[in-house]
């Protein structure tokens, strides 16, 4: 019997949420020189994701990345049942809001959603073809579905299943991003790329 999304996201959360901090904010930093030694990323000129809450993979070292090259970054505001984007080149331009979920401040640039040219999204467990499980609450189907760019998810290991339930509404990601490899949707996996060895992000 395949399981659906709701007993999915229950059983990869209870993983999840037993990581302790310190190896939630390791792997983070791990991926994060991963992303940078990926082309696609690197070349991408207004890029969207988001930033982690729990026991999601940190985006932290990322978001710092991103600044410190003085890149902006669109990130995601919680406004009624939406999510909209916002134009962000500065961690003090970020609050918590709903959610607890750190997002940009009400007097940051809207994004339309089509602008980004490249997007990270979060996600609860993701199978090989690239079908999605989120929190249920449907807000980066209803986001993505305004684009055509690619998506790549962040996760764990563990959050990789071998079947998700697919729903008419549903986006597929392009890239899975793990500790261990880069899934390309669809296709056979491939090794994660290696981070440059002195320095990185040229």
């Amino acid at each position: 019997m395949i399981p659906n999304k709701a007993h999915l996201r229950r059983g990869v959360l209870v993983h999840r949420d037993a990581l302790p901090a310190d190896a939630v904010e390791k792997i983070g930093e791990a991926l994060a020189a991963r992303l940078w030694a990926m082309p696609l990323w690197r070349q991408a000129r207004l890029p969207a994701m988001y930033c982690s809450v729990r026991g999601e993979i940190s985006t932290r070292r990322i978001l710092e990345e991103l600044f410190r090259e003085g890149r902006a970054v669109a990130l995601p505001r919680i406004e009624g049942c939406e999510l909209r984007l916002h134009r962000v080149t500065d961690l003090a331009q970020l609050a918590p809001g709903r959610f607890g979920i750190t997002e940009p401040l009400a007097n940051t640039p809207p994004v339309a959603e089509s602008e980004p040219d490249l997007i990270l999204v979060p996600g609860v467990a993701f199978d090989r073809r690239g079908h999605r499980v989120g929190y249920g609450k449907g807000f980066y189907d209803r986001l993505l579905c305004h684009t055509n760019s690619p998506v790549i998810a962040l996760a764990y290991g563990f959050q990789i299943v071998h079947h998700v339930p697919e729903e008419p509404h549903d986006r597929r990601m392009d890239y899975i991003l793990t500790p261990n490899e880069l899934i390309v949707c669809g296709q056979e996996s491939e090794p994660a790329p290696t981070p440059p060895k002195h320095g990185h992000h040229t």
